[in-house]
C-alpha cells in the first residue's frame, strides 16, 4: 500500500489520491469513504492490477478503469486543465482519452502530463476528431488534429523541442476512420487512409472523421 500510485508518497498529507478526501482517514492515510481506494484490511484490485485511467470519461464509463471527469459523475473528479495532475510520476499503466484532448486549453501540456504519469512502455490510447470532419469545428473544440500532428508524438526528432526529449512514444498503431458511426466498424477506405495517411490527407478525396492512435511511453530517451 505504501508504494501505491493512488496515495500521496508523503503520509503527512493524509489525502486520498483518488477522491482527495481528508475528513475520515484510515491508518493508511486514505479516505475511508473513497469508493475505489482499499479500506482497512482490504486489498484493492486497482492497486494489485494495472492502473488504467479513462480521462474525461463523461457518461462513457469503462469497467475496470478509473473513470475521471471534472463535470460528470465519475470515480475521480479532476480538472484536467490544472497541472500537475494528481498522479505520481511513472505510476499509471494505461491512459485513455477519447474525444477529450480537443477540449483542453493546452494540448501540449496535457500530452506532457500523460507521458509523465505513465510507466515506461505504458500505453496512451487516444481518439480525436480529424480536422476534415465537421465536428472538429464544434464551438467547444480548441484544437485540430491530422496525421502530421499525431505523428509528432512518435516520430524521432520531430518537434522534439516541444517535448524535451527526441521521442515521447513508440507507435503501436494509427487508424483513420472515414465514417465514425457505430454500425460501420471498418471500410477499405479506412485501411487506405491509415496505411498512407500523408497521401490521403493531401489528396483529400474523402474526409476523415476520426483518428484513433495508440502509443507506448518512452522514458529517458
Amino acid at each position: 500500500m505504501e508504494n501505491s500510485p493512488l496515495v500521496h508518497s508523503e503520509a503527512s498529507l493524509n489525502v486520498c489520491k483518488l477522491c482527495h478526501g481528508s475528513k475520515r482517514v484510515n491508518s493508511h492515510g486514505v479516505d475511508i469513504d473513497c469508493p475505489i481506494c482499499p479500506k482497512e484490511g482490504e486489498k484493492s484490485s486497482m492497486i494489485s492490477g494495472p492502473v488504467k485511467l479513462n480521462l474525461g470519461c463523461g457518461p462513457d464509463k469503462m469497467p475496470g478503469w478509473i473513470n475521471v471527469d471534472f463535470y460528470a459523475e465519475a470515480d475521480e473528479n479532476v480538472n484536467l486543465n490544472s497541472y500537475p495532475w494528481p498522479w505520481e510520476t511513472g505510476s499509471v499503466d494505461v491512459v485513455a482519452m477519447f474525444h477529450v484532448l480537443e477540449h483542453l486549453e493546452d494540448r501540449i501540456q496535457a500530452i506532457r502530463e500523460v507521458h509523465r504519469i505513465l510507466k515506461d512502455k505504458g500505453e496512451f490510447w487516444l481518439k480525436v476528431p480529424h480536422f476534415q470532419d465537421g465536428t472538429a469545428c464544434a464551438m467547444d473544440h480548441r484544437h485540430y488534429f491530422s496525421y502530421w500532428a499525431i505523428s509528432s508524438l512518435f516520430t524521432k526528432g520531430k518537434e522534439s523541442y516541444l517535448w524535451g526529449q527526441p521521442q515521447l512514444f513508440e507507435n503501436v498503431y494509427y487508424k483513420a476512420r472515414i465514417f465514425n458511426l457505430p454500425f460501420i466498424k471498418w471500410t477499405p477506405f479506412d485501411w487506405l487512409a491509415s496505411r498512407f495517411p500523408r497521401v490521403w490527407e493531401k489528396i483529400n478525396l474523402i474526409g476523415i472523421a476520426e483518428i484513433e492512435w495508440k502509443g507506448r511511453a518512452i522514458k529517458n530517451a
